[in-house]
């Protein structure tokens, strides 16, 4: 062979060489961009699955303080159903309409209204309700106009201050959950 010869084939070989090169970092470049793509995404997923966790527990959370202020709901009503029993028991005894209300029974609802009341009024003096905190005057409740719908009455306010109070609950571990994130 030639020299001219060789020197093609060795310019051809050079040639094909470089493109070879160009073409294998070219592809070399493309897996890296890949990885970092990659990497970003699992990095997002790890992220998302983070945010999916925590709120699938605050879910949770929230469905057994529900529970909870359900079977408190539950367990009030068959309490009050069973003084509604001793109450109409009490008026079977006692079938005149105009006597008075045994004391037993009306200091019992006083009490636990006056519980109620303690328990839903506000602690800042400027917000509670003046007109409302003030005790009724003396007076004796016949078996007409008390006997058994005031104790629903007092089990249905003491149901609602149950779920309330488990909507606080769920507020301060939702508001406990936030801050222990940042």
């Amino acid at each position: 062979m030639t020299t001219k010869a060789r020197i093609i084939s060795l310019l051809f070989s050079l040639l094909i060489t470089g493109l070879l090169s160009l073409g294998l970092k070219h592809y070399y470049d493309k897996a890296g961009q890949l990885a970092g793509e990659n990497a970003a995404l699992k990095k997002d997923l790890d992220r998302q699955a983070g945010i999916i966790a925590a709120q699938s527990f605050e879910f949770n959370r929230f469905n057994r303080i529900a529970q909870a202020a359900t079977q408190s709901n539950i367990s009030q009503r068959a309490a009050s159903e069973e003084r509604q029993i001793e109450y109409r028991t009490i008026l079977k005894n006692n079938p005149t309409c105009d006597l008075p209300v045994p004391r037993a029974i009306s200091d019992g609802l006083l009490r636990d209204t006056y519980r109620l009341r303690a328990r839903t009024m506000h602690p800042a003096a400027g917000l509670t309700d003046k007109t409302g905190a003030s005790v009724p005057a003396a007076r004796t409740l016949t078996y007409c106009e008390l006997p058994l719908w005031i104790d629903l009455l007092i089990t249905d306010l003491d149901e609602a201050n149950a779920q309330l109070d488990g909507i606080r609950a769920a507020e301060k571990a939702r508001l406990h959950e936030q801050t222990q994130q940042h």
